[in-house]
């Protein structure tokens, strides 16, 4: 029973009497979580943990147990085997010599980008599941404590009125705390054309905070960039533009293979999205170095845009579900397919009685404790890399919780959300007239005539085929120049989009056929 923690600046060392902690974000209540462990209380153990409304991971190590736990969305990933625990994954597998591949595992990777349940790509190396906490002893004595599960429960009396008044009160709560919490830090701030960064944005303003440094990246031109230009200039906050330069130079360079070493886990694709950005930023001498960064994760999952309207029909069924999951993210790869038996079995693994739950709860835990854990919050490890502290206001514990009882009608496509931003709306930034936002950066706009003129002359499947061909020039450009557009031309008919491309040549870096 060891303990391997990997030099991170961002994780910190505490004692309380006989136990040794290490342990990274916001959680304090130290004296409180000994007490229940030295009385083996795994309902107090659950109750305190249920009590934190931030993002934390934290190991404990106590006489002849090692007690590992995570946040209720695995913000900061702990990984472990039957006799160790790390902080980092490629640190634990040498230790512990977990080097035979796991077929199932590497499977589901290359059609998701990412492992599910506690399994990483290789047998007998584990990752603590989002709102779990694991237990293990000197006999090699392994037990899963869950203390947290997104299962919605719902309250029906909940109407439109009462909703927006409710979420207004919850968000000025989570943003009264965040500032006070900041105490004038810089905020580095992501800004883009959705209406996620912007409420981060327009709520950190409203409580008094704007000490703000807002900036876009991607594609030169990009319609998201010049939509966030507008409303950072509307709203009086400094704006950067951060267009990429050389992304194809970086992702050969050495930083890259670390950057990929540090935040994969040996579990999921690497988030390219702003890596060339945050590189750019961490090289400016106008920047604070204590500068928090605050993205706009997740709002549009909790506020229930991902929801299938189809599986709110009185006959959805469980089935249903399932294959909505399959359907929808287990895609990456078009020569894979899918066995849903994996997706069901891990569903009834984590949930005691699925039959009590609707299919949309279903559905939405796999989301939560799959993508949303995994696939999104592998950024968050992007600014860790690079140095940045970071919070993640939108989900705080007392959002996640209101979204859970908010009734699926008033979710669907964030009908709830929505309506609550046009009523807020300040200085007419969710209500403005804003350009539309098109696959294509300035400049580029030939490939849609192009497009246009196939289907014209061979037909709808001429047309795309030809956007298919011509995608590595959109506004996801400064992604898949990463890797150059022979590879992308070499990969594209078979792999959906960029993440499946991103998961072949991660594979090929580790030395493991994907293909």
């Amino acid at each position: 029973m060891t303990l391997f923690l990997n030099p991170d600046k961002s994780w910190k060392k505490a004692a309380y009497e006989d136990f040794s902690i290490s342990f990274v974000g916001s959680f304090d209540r130290w004296a409180q979580i000994c007490a229940a462990l030295k009385d083996k209380d795994h309902a107090s153990i659950t109750a305190i943990l249920n009590q934190e409304k931030g993002c934390y991971a934290f190991i404990i190590i106590h006489k002849d147990i090692i007690f590992s736990a995570v946040d209720h969305v695995a913000s900061t990933p702990i990984y472990y085997s039957d006799h160790a625990v790390s902080n980092c994954a490629r640190t634990l597998q040498k230790e512990v010599m977990a080097f035979d591949l796991d077929k199932t595992a590497l499977n589901e990777f290359c059609m998701t980008g990412y492992c599910t349940g506690a399994q990483t790509l290789y047998q007998g190396l584990y990752m603590v599941k989002a709102g779990e906490g694991v237990f293990l002893s000197s006999a090699h004595k392994l037990e899963v404590l869950r203390h947290f599960s997104y299962l919605p429960q719902i309250d029906e009396s909940m109407n439109m009125t009462g909703a927006k008044e409710a979420l207004g009160s919850v968000l000025d709560d989570v943003f009264r705390r965040l500032v006070t919490e900041l105490n004038g830090r810089a905020v580095l701030l992501p800004l883009s054309g959705g209406l996620d960064s912007r409420l981060v944005i327009t709520k950190l303003l409203e409580h008094g905070h704007d000490n703000i440094i807002s900036f876009s990246y991607g594609t030169k031109g990009n319609g998201e960039a010049r939509i966030a230009k507008k409303i950072a200039l509307n709203l009086g906050v400094k704006w950067l533009d951060i267009s990429s330069e050389n992304p194809r130079i970086l992702y050969n360079s050495q930083l890259r293979k670390d950057f990929d070493c540090f935040v994969d886990g040996l579990s999921v694709v690497p988030s390219y999205l702003d890596f060339e950005a945050l590189y750019m930023l961490s090289l400016r001498d106008d920047i604070p170095k204590d500068a928090v960064i605050i993205n706009g994760q997740t709002g549009d999952f909790i506020a229930g845009a991902h929801i299938p309207e189809k599986l709110m029909d009185d006959k959805a069924t469980i089935e249903m579900a399932v294959d909505f999951i399959a359907e929808i993210h287990y895609r990456q790869n078009q020569n894979l397919k899918t066995d849903k038996n994996i997706i069901y079995n891990g569903l009834a693994l984590d949930i005691e009685d699925m039959n009590h739950q609707g299919p949309t709860a279903i559905f939405e835990f796999w989301e939560w404790q799959e993508r949303q854990a995994k696939a999104v919050m592998v950024g968050q490890r992007s600014y860790d890399f690079f140095g940045y502290d970071w919070r993640l206001p939108l989900w705080d514990k007392d959002l996640v919780d209101f979204f859970a009882t908010v009734p699926l009608e008033l979710k669907l496509r964030r009908k709830l959300m929505v309506e609550y931003l046009n009523d807020y709306d300040p200085k007419g930034v969710f209500t403005a007239e804003y350009p539309e936002i098109t696959p294509w950066p300035k400049g580029r706009g030939w490939i849609k005539w192009l497009a246009r003129g196939c289907g014209f002359i061979a037909g709808r499947a001429a047309k795309d085929a030809c956007y298919d061909r011509f995608y590595y020039f959109s506004n996801y450009h400064n992604q898949y120049a990463l890797f150059g557009y022979d590879s992308y031309l070499k990969h594209y008919k078979k792999t959906k989009r960029f993440v499946g491309q991103a998961a072949l040549h991660w594979l090929g870096d580790q030395g493991i056929d994907g293909e």
